[in-house]
Order: C-alpha cells, then sequence, then structure tokens
C-alpha cells in the first residue's frame, strides 16, 4: 500500500463496478471545506474549481455535513485550547452564514462539537464530546431540543444514514448504535482509536476506521458483532461511500492514500498514492466526499493543503483545489430547485 502509486485491479468484473449511470457534475454543485486553522469554512464551485466564498465560523470548525436536499450546511466548531459550544449554519445557495446556534449558554460546560449528520432537512445530531453527549439539535429552531448522555463514551464521529444512526469513540474503541431510546443504544467493541464511520445505505453496516490497527472493521447492525476487517494503508481516518453505496472510500494519513473497496465483497478496487508537496511525502489525507455522480472523490490533505479531486473510474489524481489553512471536514451539496422538487 505504501509506495504503490496505483493499483488497478485486472477483472473485467471489477473493472465495469467503477462505472455509475448517474447525473454529472452540473452547475450549483458546490464542494464545503472546513477550514480548521483560519476558523472559517470554504465555498467552492464543483465545475469550476473557484471559491466563491469564504465564510467566519468558530474557533477550530472541524466537521460539515449538508442536508438531504443539499440547500443546508452545518460546521461544528470544536474550539482549541477553550471548547467550543456552537455550530455555524450556511445557506450553500447563497454561500451566507445563515445564523449561529448555541449548544450550551455560559457558564455551563463547553461540549466540544464534532461529529455531525442530518436525521431530517432541519434536524441534525451533534456529538459532544467534552460533555459525553448526544446532542439532537432543531436548526429551525435554532436549539437543542435532546440531549443524551453517552456515559464513560466520548463520541468523536457520527453517521446517520436510512435512519440508522451510529457512532465511534476512539478513547474506548466501540461503536454506538443509536435507538430511539438510551436504552436502544447498543455499544460494539472495534479497535481503540475507532475513528472515521459511515454507514451504508442498504446494509445498515457501520464500517469503521481503525486508526491504530491499519484495518476497517464492518459492524452488523443487527447483532452489533465485528463480520469482517479488511487491511488498510496507515493510520486510516475517514470512510465514505459512492451513492447507492457500491463502493467505500477511505482516506489512510500516514501512508498518504485513498482506498477504494467493493462495499459488497469487501475487495480492493485500487488505491491512490497522493503526494502532499507533489514528492514521496504523504500528503496527510484526512476527510474524503464523493460527488453526486459517484465518479469523482474529493480528499483534504493537510501537507500542502489542498483537496485531491480522485476520478474513481481512473483511480487517479486529476486536479488539486488550494485550500486554506488547515482543511479538515468536507461535504459535497447539490442544492435542489424549484424544478427538482416540482413532481
Amino acid at each position: 500500500m505504501a509506495g504503490t502509486a496505483l493499483r488497478l485491479p485486472t477483472s473485467a468484473a471489477l473493472l465495469a463496478t467503477l462505472a455509475l449511470p448517474l447525473a454529472a457534475q452540473r452547475p450549483g454543485d458546490r464542494l464545503l471545506v472546513c477550514n480548521k486553522s483560519a476558523d472559517t469554512v470554504s465555498v467552492f464551485d464543483v465545475v469550476s474549481r473557484a471559491e466563491v466564498a469564504t465564510l467566519p465560523t468558530g474557533a477550530a470548525p472541524h466537521e460539515v455535513a449538508v442536508s438531504p436536499d443539499g440547500c443546508t450546511a452545518v460546521v461544528t466548531n470544536y474550539g482549541r485550547q477553550r471548547a467550543g459550544r456552537t455550530l455555524t449554519v450556511v445557506d450553500v445557495r447563497a454561500g451566507e452564514v445563515r445564523s449561529t446556534v448555541e449548544l450550551a449558554p455560559a457558564p455551563a460546560p463547553a461540549p466540544r462539537p464534532h461529529g455531525v449528520a442530518f436525521a431530517a432537512e432541519d434536524l441534525i445530531w451533534v456529538t459532544a464530546e467534552a460533555t459525553r453527549q448526544l446532542l439532537q439539535v432543531d436548526l429551525r429552531r435554532g436549539a437543542v431540543v435532546r440531549a443524551r448522555p453517552t456515559g464513560d463514551h466520548a463520541l468523536h464521529l457520527l453517521a446517520c444514514t436510512g435512519g440508522q444512526l451510529a457512532a465511534t469513540s476512539p478513547t474506548t474503541g466501540v461503536v454506538a448504535y443509536v435507538g430511539a431510546e438510551p436504552d436502544q443504544t447498543v455499544y460494539a467493541a472495534v479497535h481503540a482509536g475507532a475513528a472515521g464511520i459511515a454507514v451504508h445505505p442498504r446494509t445498515g453496516a457501520a464500517w469503521v476506521a481503525d486508526r491504530l490497527a491499519d484495518t476497517v472493521s464492518i459492524v452488523s447492525p443487527a447483532t452489533g458483532e465485528v463480520t469482517r476487517r479488511l487491511d488498510t494503508g496507515r493510520a486510516p481516518r475517514r470512510v465514505a461511500f459512492t451513492p447507492g453505496g457500491r463502493r467505500a472510500l477511505v482516506t489512510c494519513v500516514t501512508s498518504g492514500e485513498l482506498m477504494v473497496f467493493d462495499a459488497r465483497t469487501g475487495a480492493l478496487l485500487g488505491e491512490v498514492s497522493i503526494h502532499g508537496d507533489r514528492s514521496e511525502q504523504s500528503s496527510l489525507p484526512l476527510d474524503v466526499a464523493c460527488g453526486a455522480d459517484g465518479r469523482r472523490a474529493y480528499v483534504t490533505c493537510a501537507r500542502g493543503e489542498f483537496v485531491a479531486v480522485v476520478d474513481l473510474q481512473k483511480v487517479e489524481v486529476v486536479d488539486r483545489i488550494d485550500a486554506r489553512p488547515g482543511p479538515d471536514g468536507v461535504a459535497y451539496a447539490r442544492p435542489s430547485t424549484a424544478k427538482d422538487e416540482a413532481p
């Protein structure tokens, strides 16, 4: 893996899975990138690769999620020495900050919001690491409407797909499958350092990046058991699925690569080495988002501070987008229009 710039499958069947009959990128598609060291979020036009807006956030924005209709984005402001307590809500189409949500007014303990996922158009879940809670926020009201304690588990990242909510705790090495009530939460042991997580849109299985074990664990929602572990490059950090869930994308920080797996079989379809300064040094790839067309992935890279654009059919880097200091969380948005919403 490390040191292999590109490895492609030779099977025609595997190659065939790399083509998806989905709509290509189109004007209005946006890429949102958290600039952790600059306290901003950048909004890029996907077609032109131009930065169309740079919006202020709270201190050290880490993660960003986009609503199902693509019109709203939420950024978690994690904070630095002083813990963060706010979310920044972005109007994607306008390229403007819509509001700031205060999760806990001073002098209450600051929650350090990190992971974020939409449950509905105006309803999100947020992990509060410092207060060990899972917060449900109503964006219309701009307020926390539910706070669930997570006990010994400081939940870090979460995913919500098809009504299935799951989150990871790096410190205790578990995946939490979250039910409607607190006593319905199931904690499944994976590996210490469990970081990135994605929930398969059809099976509900959680794919978890085991940062300290150099594997991805696949966890059953029915039993809470690890059904399979896949070897990865060094220090896997984030996991994302292509639309429809046919492929899983995994970033590996230390070995500097994006790995592409067949989500059904677990077969490695290819891997792309991303060089941070156009040399042999790892780019330190962090987060990954897939375009709506299923043909491109966008990887934030800490070394060199850029976003790598990866063609998933060619399985190679085809472009680099200059980023601002500390690029981290990334999300792809395709805002709906009146025409899209017409019956």
